[in-house]
């Protein structure tokens, strides 16, 4: 992982990264968790015998194939990649808006060392989730930097995802209908798009109050603080090249990142939300009207 620093794009890297937290700016502190820094000693102790062979971060805005790229690599020999674990203990993405969470304190490389055991001496990976950062109190650029050192501090792969209307949709449906995932072998949807997507107000639990312009340049700078971390990556895959037609391709990637050819793997989960944009909400025409002449006018037609 190469962490570091560009002064010629230092202020347009900070201005990206203040843009993307202003939402998170009112949350509420909480006090150093002590319980979680002496939690698991002896896992951590045993990881330190025991290292893994190579330790990864795959850092991601969600919904973007992490989850079906995860199951794959768990199918290779000697490969242990863990989930959003970052974010499993508060439910932030779906219980309250950004301002009035309480960022975590929690140990970071505790809490990764302590996981690693898992992978048995072969190859270590986890999930993060861009939010995971202000969420644990990383809002500038050095401090990000030392969380994804912490996490992981060997590799780096960075997972975005182009089509930044599609990204909020499928973000807004798996909120509203729970359907994370579809199985490989789920019945197809065959209903019409039941899902009216409020252009005045599309995102009520996170970013109340903001409308659909605003929340795309809020996911806008979210995109770019990936773009950013991307410089430090070893490897950057997109969703819709590596992921969405063939998620063999993402697999291949990141395994000869790692230094071995991939066995062949059963792809266990299919796209949730595929077609075009018509058969995904119910206001197509109020979407394109409203976004017609801006940035984000292409994203409707595409995939």
């Amino acid at each position: 992982m190469r962490l570091e620093s560009d002064p010629e794009n230092e202020p347009d890297d900070a201005a990206c990264l203040a843009a993307f937290v202003s939402p998170w700016s009112s949350m509420i502190d909480t006090p150093r968790d002590l319980w979680w820094e002496l939690k698991g000693a002896p896992l951590r102790l045993w990881s330190a015998v025991r290292p893994p062979k190579s330790r990864t971060v795959i850092l991601h805005p969600g919904r973007t194939g992490s989850t079906i790229l995860n199951l794959l690599l768990n199918q290779q020999p000697g490969v242990y990649f863990e989930g959003e674990y970052f974010g499993a203990r508060y439910n932030y993405h779906a219980e309250s808006s950004f301002k009035s969470m309480k960022p975590h304190r929690t140990p970071v490389k505790a809490m990764a060392s302590r996981r690693r055991w898992r992978a048995g001496g072969g190859h270590f990976g986890v999930e993060v989730k861009v939010t995971d950062l202000p969420a644990h109190r990383r809002r500038t650029l050095p401090e990000i930097r030392r969380f994804l050192e912490d996490a992981g501090g060997e590799h780096l792969v960075v997972l975005r995802r182009r089509n930044l209307v599609r990204w909020l949709i499928s973000q807004r449906k798996m909120l509203v209908s729970g359907d994370t995932h579809l199985q490989t072998t789920a019945a197809p949807n065959l209903r019409k798009a039941d899902f009216t997507l409020d252009l005045d107000e599309p995102d009520p639990v996170q970013r109340p109050g903001m409308t659909i312009e605003a929340v795309l340049e809020h996911v806008e700078a979210m995109d770019r603080v990936l773009e950013i971390l991307g410089r430090d990556a070893n490897l950057e895959l997109t969703y819709e090249d590596h992921v969405r037609d063939d998620p063999m391709v993402g697999l291949k990637a990141i395994c000869g990142m790692l230094g071995f050819e991939p066995q062949s793997s059963s792809i266990p989960l299919r796209r949730t939300n595929p077609g075009p944009i018509e058969s995904l909400i119910t206001n197509p025409d109020q979407l394109e009207r409203r976004l017609r002449g801006t940035r984000w006018a292409w994203m409707i037609d595409a995939d």
